[in-house]
């Protein structure tokens, strides 16, 4: 269930700096893009991280990043749900994708509340 790079938008490198760039999208295991996570890249070497966050669409661009390893890691609040090791170059864009197991998170529908697994309802009772 990948991501065509023909779903993200064009990055222009000719006017790009030199810095790598690092993009892709997150989703859950059905499919859905997943809002609101963030995404952390913290170099291996000891220069720093850097942070995107996902948007509607559950793309993430993380800019400015210097020729090292990185750890990619995304998190919903506290909870680490995903991680990864890349190299990133510089002048140099990647696709990073991320699927996220579904025990992590809500579904769109149910955002800020829990999943209710409707089977497990029986009845309900009025207050």
């Amino acid at each position: 269930m990948g991501v065509g790079c023909s779903e993200l938008p064009a990055v222009e490198l000719a006017t790009a700096p030199a810095e790598g760039l690092v993009r892709g999208v997150v989703r859950n295991e059905q499919g859905w893009e997943l809002e609101g996570l963030q995404v952390l890249a913290l170099s291996e070497e000891g220069r720093g991280s850097r942070i995107g966050m996902t948007d509607s669409k559950g793309l993430y661009f993380i800019h400015g990043l210097s020729d090292g390893t990185y750890l990619l890691r995304v998190s919903r609040g506290n909870q680490v749900v995903a991680e990864r090791k890349l190299r990133v170059q510089t002048d140099s864009a990647i696709d990073t994708h991320f699927i996220i197991p579904v025990r992590y998170l809500d579904r769109p529908d149910q955002r800020g509340g829990p999943i209710v697994k409707r089977h497990f309802v029986t009845q309900s009772t009025p207050l």
